[in-house]
């Protein structure tokens, strides 16, 4: 019978991963490439490219386990690689004269069995995915790590390297701009 890696912390799996333990590893993918895709998609990556910088950023995790420190949560240094490899991934790009396109349907919620309000929700939704696809890269990175990652703004600082003050002003200035453009559609 196998180790049960359910009740080990993030932490602990990484340092077991160091140790050669590719199972613990194993458990980090299960518990974080769902929540990576969806920072891939929401920062405007297509689904296929998504997928290959998630598995980019596993790529580096793992090689990065034996020189982890404690001394951020496991989710601040994951979400700092992905951003880096999303980064990297931009700036290559670029270099090659190409442009990565915004998946279309990159925001929008499950949706429940209520053929009217579905309609209105799918409406909202859709705006809302739109806007946020047009904000600025920045004031999106940051409303995503916020709002859809759960991460608190000490974090968020942590993996963008700016001021928690920054912070705070990426996401008003995200979420005003959001609440305008929700107005001027006559969805607010």
């Amino acid at each position: 019978m196998g180790i049960d890696y359910c009740d080990f912390s993030d932490a602990d799996l990484l340092l077991e991963t160091a140790k050669g333990d590719d199972c613990a590893f194993a458990e980090l993918i299960t518990r974080y490439q769902n929540a990576l895709f969806g920072f891939f998609i929401r920062s405007g990556a297509q689904s296929d490219l998504a997928e290959d910088l998630v598995q980019e950023t596993f790529i580096k995790i793992y090689r990065y386990a034996e020189k982890y420190r404690e001394t951020a949560k496991f989710t601040t240094f994951l979400f700092k690689v992905a951003r880096n490899c999303w980064i990297d991934n931009i700036r290559k790009k670029r270099n090659q004269g190409d442009w990565v396109l915004l998946e279309e349907d990159a925001y929008f919620a499950p949706v429940e069995f209520n053929p009217t309000e579905n309609m209105e929700k799918s409406e909202l939704d859709g705006a809302v995915s739109t806007l946020i696809n047009q904000l600025p890269q920045k004031q999106r990175d940051t409303l995503i790590l916020s709002e859809e990652l759960d991460l608190k703004y000490n974090e968020i600082a942590e993996i963008l390297q700016i001021p928690v003050g920054t912070v705070k002003s990426r996401i008003f200035n995200a979420i005003n701009t959001i609440r305008e453009g929700l107005l001027d559609k006559g969805l607010l």
